[in-house]
């Protein structure tokens, strides 16, 4: 097996793994998630494999349901019982080829990649997106709060801020730069976007939320963090906000702390759960004074919640589980008039 990336790796994945699907015009295939269990729902799967392009990327994969993420290796494959010889060399030599260009080595020292974000395109479109933003949260967020929340209104002014070429086709690209805004990762090596136009795009962007990578880096982390200042040697205890959703983070974030950024973390998690987006923040702050606030939506079940209790037991000390039970509403992300904040003390 000479070549390990475009319709050589599909075919060679669907080989071994029959039930893969090619998805967003065979640039990824979709299979359930061995490390989660994934949904019970067995027609549905949600652990995406991204197929190489070149000889210069790495197969990397992402579970939509829990933190794993990482780079399609022969353990990945083995997860998955897969003992073919060939398959596993062939795919060694190649993430060995990559982990040694110049490309990689780049990007694999950089825990932060230094992302430039400091431009807003003057433009009577982003007066609709800042709209939208308020609108959804009844915030008053300007132009320059955005940037400071390390939200975007256009792709492009990041892309061309930063001098870097756009990883997806350049149709897609523009579809997102005019009809969606971004929250940038904690790394910032991508970002999560969320339509804010009604009008359709195209299917495969055809979404409430989609993600784009600024860099492929196989470490990287995809919660949204807002900004903030923790003081270590403060004796006040930190506090930890964890939402699913962006929009609830920023509700979270200015509606009930009144965007209070000192001695507090707001984390997004996206759907990669809550424990998780625990063990990474203690694990890459090293705080030790802190209590944890987590806001599932009303959809998520008490099993998820257990979870959390179970995985993170021995670091948790303080945990607040709270719930917006406003009637007619599943989670945080609106304005403060549609939430009642319930509040139950777990630990």
């Amino acid at each position: 097996m000479d070549t390990i990336y475009g319709e050589a790796f599909i075919n060679a994945i669907k080989s071994v793994l029959p039930e893969a699907k090619p998805v967003a015009g065979r640039k990824e295939l979709v299979v359930r998630c061995r490390y989660c269990g994934d949904s019970r729902d067995l027609s549905h799967a949600h652990l995406y494999i991204k197929v190489p392009q070149n000889s210069q990327e790495l197969a990397l994969y992402d579970c939509k349901k829990c933190p794993a993420h990482g780079v399609v290796d022969e353990a990945f494959l083995q997860k998955y019982s897969v003992s073919d010889a060939s398959l596993l060399v062939a795919i060694t030599k190649h993430n060995n080829a990559v982990y040694s260009s110049p490309n990689y080595r780049k990007y694999a020292k950089f825990k932060v990649y230094p992302l430039l974000n400091n431009t807003i395109r003057q433009e009577p479109e982003n007066q609709h997106k800042l709209d939208y933003i308020n609108s959804r949260i009844g915030s008053n967020f300007n132009y320059e709060d955005i940037l400071k929340l390390k939200m975007f209104l256009n792709l492009y002014d990041v892309i061309n801020a930063n001098n870097i070429g756009i990883t997806r086709h350049k149709s897609i690209t523009d579809q997102l730069d005019e009809f969606f805004i971004g929250f940038i990762s904690y790394d910032n090596t991508k970002t999560n976007m969320r339509k804010c136009y009604e009008q359709d795009v195209y299917q495969s962007i055809n979404k409430r939320y989609i993600n784009y990578n600024f860099i492929d880096k196989p470490d990287s982390v995809g919660y949204y963090i807002i900004p903030t200042i923790v003081d270590l040697y403060n004796p006040t205890p930190i506090k930890i906000h964890i939402t699913e959703g962006p929009f609830d983070i920023l509700s979270v974030y200015y509606n009930l702390n009144n965007c209070n950024n000192i001695q507090n973390i707001y984390c997004s998690c996206g759907g990669k759960g809550f424990a998780g987006a625990i063990q990474f923040i203690l694990k890459e702050t090293g705080i030790i004074n802190y209590e944890i606030h987590i806001y599932p939506d009303a959809d998520q079940s008490q099993d998820e919640i257990n979870y959390v209790l179970i995985t993170c037991e021995t670091l948790l000390s303080l945990l607040y589980e709270h719930h917006n039970v406003f009637p007619g509403e599943k989670d945080y992300g609106v304005p403060i008039d549609r939430i009642k904040d319930s509040v139950i003390r777990r630990l």
